[in-house]
């Protein structure tokens, strides 16, 4: 292996446990997470439409586009303190949105993998099959909306946990090459 030693195999064991750490908090307490995320989508939204403000407020520009660009600040202000106070709701709206975007996507994959003439009959089965996974899914969200935050914390905590579990696996893996290894420093 090229250039082993004592810190390489601690940080992957210290990231790996810290993955694996965050990934059961987001499996086990997805709400939180999701509510979280939406909160903290909100502070962003309000931090770049106070940079949209600014800008408008500098733009040498006397015609439309200043005051574009300042109705797009104060409105962006205005839906980050809405994702703020009513997280519920933009949850929502992000699982239609979602939802109807997968949908969208699904059709097109779908028709795109019935209608390949080049490709070859697999490649073409596989993208239909996934553009009607895409649809299932889309319907879900449709019908259940609000887990559409959820089931991606989900995702991302299974993700993190798996990754975390290799990561300790593979530094336990170079802490024993290490003490095999006869001569550590020339």
């Amino acid at each position: 292996m090229d250039g082993n030693h004592h810190i390489r195999w601690k940080s992957m064991i210290t990231l790996g446990l810290l993955s694996a750490v965050v990934g059961l908090f987001l499996l086990f307490f997805t709400d939180t997470v999701s509510r979280f995320f939406l909160q903290l989508a909100g502070i962003v939204i309000i931090i770049l439409s106070a940079i949209f403000i600014v800008e408008g407020l500098f733009i040498d520009n006397e015609g439309m586009s200043k005051w574009v660009v300042l109705f797009l600040g104060i409105a962006g202000v205005v839906v980050g303190i809405l994702a703020i106070a009513a997280a519920t709701l933009f949850l929502i709206a992000a699982g239609l949105l979602i939802g109807i975007f997968l949908i969208i996507f699904g059709i097109g994959e779908t028709i795109l993998g019935l209608g390949m003439i080049i490709a070859e009959p697999m490649v073409r089965f596989v993208i239909a099959i996934l553009g009607i996974l895409a649809i299932v899914v889309g319907l879900f969200l449709l019908l259940h909306p609000s887990a559409a935050v959820e089931v991606i914390a989900i995702l991302v905590g299974l993700y993190l946990f798996v990754f975390g579990l290799m990561q300790v696996s593979h530094g336990l893996n170079e802490r024993q090459i290490e003490k095999n290894t006869v001569v550590k420093h020339l």
